[in-house]
């Protein structure tokens, strides 16, 4: 079945074309990532196909009755909303209704409107969805937060919510745009398991590849104003991108040598005098508009690391830091060593970033200490703190570190033609920095870094909001960096490819190192917890693990058996009561309707007491 067909889709923004005749077509259950370089269009595109924003020509066609659900990049939430109130005001038919009903109680009402509301919950398994979003937050960790303000969560909980929300609207069709950013690795792996098993159809906007790999078997590629579609996966999309790009090469050198010579000719003054001249002159300003400059000087290219390290780099001894009661970081010792890589993982709110902190010297230690060698330079990246001012321009903002860069040895440019040969074209460099995207301000502090030659670099999320030409740039470079490098990061392909050393953190507030990269690591994990869960466990009989309960905790066991064999009786009978809207010997529907949630609650808290004391027998 088609999900979605798209015919000669169009968008031009501020009269610059962003995308054209953009033509596909998804079948029922596919998972499509899609991806280009930033200001492409892809956002834009994403809310074309969410019927949020118009496109200037082409047509939509959607599976009927349809049911679209998205999940934006950053979490948007009302002032002073409780994570229960976000939950309930999202997208999909779920949702809606779930609130028709619950509104419906709260107004006067015809019995007909009633039954058909009824109807509509029952239809859309409405009765289970505040269980489902309780269950899905505990699996994400997230408890009893229900009541909380969104504003005080931290991005990646705020990202955890929205997902819970995502996968109880039970969509047709499920469009992502940057579905990992702020989550941690066993978060993202989470909800590779989660959309896999989904049979929805879904768009994922992303440029995380171990995702793209894992979950997606069809590229949207977004490239210039063209929408390439590989109906293959990822890796099988990178062969035939670059295949595409070293014939479009080979096509522009061509027309460079063409052009060689053809302006030589128009530069000799000919007239168009015959039909001939003027349409070798019309084919020259075809070419001319033909013409496509790329940038092709990479970040390893243009900043050579100039700065040598002493014998001495950085000695840690004892390191520790604490928050309130929180102790995040404890006695942490190590001894960095000239061009050591080290990947820096762990759950969200575990301490990475805080030891980058702490080894840069950005916060002070609570306790230990830190050894600095006398030519150790440090370069720092951090994941959200922006070094500039708003009200800077492009150019500013480099030229505040140096006027002139130099780019190979013996060679220097200027800021501004250093900017140009990043993608910052002379049009941009008096835009503000206020005016820049997510991607162009973090490529600007990514040159700003590296072009202050440091020779030990703290990158904190350095992948966030980078395209994967950037991205590629940025792992060359790296890869072959003279100085050392700390990377905390959740692109496990990024990891892969840079790291060859492991810092992990568990949240205990230690930190263990590990000289093995990202997937030698997961394999070890994954094998000794194969190994701990086949381990034999020996269980005395029930009867003698029975005696531990005192006779008290035996009589209250019991109980609390029987009350749950009643509790769950009552809510059968419940729910089988809402096939109709007459009073029944429970009451009126609005009475069975708060007595059923009322029966769910006391079924929770005794299931609470009933584990505590099996778990203690």
């Amino acid at each position: 079945m088609t999900m979605i067909s798209v015919e000669g889709v169009s968008k031009t923004l501020l009269e610059t074309a962003l995308f054209e005749n953009v033509t596909f077509t998804l079948e029922a259950g596919v998972k499509a990532g899609m991806v280009g370089p930033n200001g492409a269009g892809k956002s834009t595109l994403l809310a074309i196909l969410a019927r949020q924003k118009e496109a200037d020509e082409g047509t939509l066609t959607y599976k009927r009755d349809i049911d679209i659900v998205t999940l934006e990049q950053k979490t948007a939430y009302k002032p002073n909303q409780s994570v229960q109130s976000f939950l309930f005001d999202g997208e999909g038919k779920r949702i809606a209704a779930y609130n028709a009903y619950h509104t419906l109680l709260n107004v006067p009402h015809t019995q007909a409107e009633l039954t058909a509301a009824l109807q509509t919950m029952e239809a859309y398994e409405g009765w289970t969805l505040l269980d489902q979003y309780t269950s899905l937050l505990g699996e994400l960790g997230l408890q009893d937060i229900l009541e909380t303000p969104m504003e005080r969560l931290s991005g990646g909980m705020q990202k955890k919510v929205a997902l819970a929300r995502l996968f109880c609207s039970a969509a047709d069709l499920m469009l992502l745009d940057e579905p990992t950013n702020h989550l941690d690795i066993p978060t993202i792996e989470w909800l590779e398991t989660k959309l896999k098993a989904n049979g929805a159809t879904v768009i994922a906007v992303t440029h995380d590849r171990a995702f793209l790999d894992a979950l997606c078997h069809t590229i949207l590629e977004l490239d210039g104003t063209t929408l390439y579609v590989h109906p293959a996966p990822f890796a099988t999309f990178l062969q035939r991108r670059d295949e595409r790009l070293r014939n479009e090469a080979k096509h522009q050198e061509r027309i460079k040598t063409i052009l060689k010579r053809e302006l030589a000719w128009l530069k000799r003054g000919p007239k168009a005098r015959t039909s001939k001249d003027s349409g070798r002159i019309d084919r020259i300003n075809e070419l001319l508009v033909e013409q496509e400059v790329r940038p092709t000087a990479t970040v390893d290219s243009l900043i050579p690391l100039t700065r040598r390290l002493g014998k001495k780099i950085l000695e840690a001894q004892g390191l520790g830091k604490r928050f309130g009661e929180q102790q995040v970081i404890k006695n942490f010792s190590f001894t960095f060593d000239r061009g050591c890589k080290i990947g820096v993982i762990g759950p969200n709110g575990s301490g990475k970033t805080t030891l980058l902190d702490l080894l840069s010297q950005s916060i002070p230690a609570d306790e230990g200490s830190l050894d600095i060698g006398v030519n150790t330079h440090f370069g720092y990246l951090r994941q959200t703190d922006s070094p500039f001012a708003e009200e800077d321009t492009i150019l500013d903002a480099i030229e505040d570190i140096a006027e002139f860069i130099p780019i190979s040895a013996g060679e220097v440019v200027s800021a501004a033609k250093f900017l140009d040969l990043y993608g910052f074209p002379p049009a941009m460099h008096r835009k503000s920095i206020a005016t820049l995207s997510g991607g162009e301000r973090r490529r600007l502090s990514l040159v700003r870094t590296l072009m202050q030659q440091p020779n030990f670099l703290l990158l904190d999320e350095p992948t966030n909001d980078l395209d994967l030409a950037m991205m590629e740039n940025l792992e060359e470079y790296l890869s072959s960096y003279g100085g050392c490098l700390l990377v905390s990061s959740h692109d496990r392909a990024f990891l892969d490819l840079v790291c060859d050393e492991l810092f992990v953190l568990d949240g205990s507030s230690t930190v263990s190192y590990h000289t093995i990269g990202y997937s030698a690591y997961q394999e070890l994990a994954q094998t000794s917890s194969k190994q701990e869960s086949e381990r034999p466990v020996a269980r005395a009989p029930q009867r003698q693990e029975r005696r531990r309960l005192s006779n008290y905790e035996e009589k209250e066991l019991l109980r609390l058996e029987e009350e749950l064999g009643q509790l769950g009786a009552d809510i059968v009978r419940l729910e089988e009561s809402f096939a109709t809207t007459h009073p029944t010997e429970d009451g009126t529907i609005e009475e069975r309707t708060q007595a059923y949630h009322e029966k769910r609650k006391q079924l929770k808290a005794c299931e609470a007491a009933w584990l505590v004391l099996v778990e203690r027998a």
